[in-house]
């Protein structure tokens, strides 16, 4: 798997985005890099651990970690709400 081809994804269950995400959110996933997107997903929408991303995405666990961590630092920032 690389991180451009979806075909690999096709086995796991899928369900309607709308079920899986916050409105606002998958907007907000669209501005993450490749990488960081689906490291997020496949972490929080399908509850896959970061050693079965780092198999799945041919990356090491190091790395999966630091895109989980990037991606969501970037959606916390995209989905602020200005209460002022």
């Amino acid at each position: 798997y690389c991180y451009g081809d979806h075909r690999a994804l096709h086995s796991f269950p899928t369900r309607r985005s709308s079920d899986l995400f916050e409105p606002g959110l998958e907007a907000a996933l669209v501005d993450l890099s490749a990488k960081q997107r689906v490291a997020v997903v496949l972490r929080h929408g399908s509850d896959m651990s970061y050693s079965d991303i780092a198999r799945l995405t041919n990356s090491t666990e190091a790395g999966v970690r630091k895109n989980v961590e990037r991606g969501l630092a970037r959606l916390r920032k995209a989905l602020e709400v200005d209460y002022e």
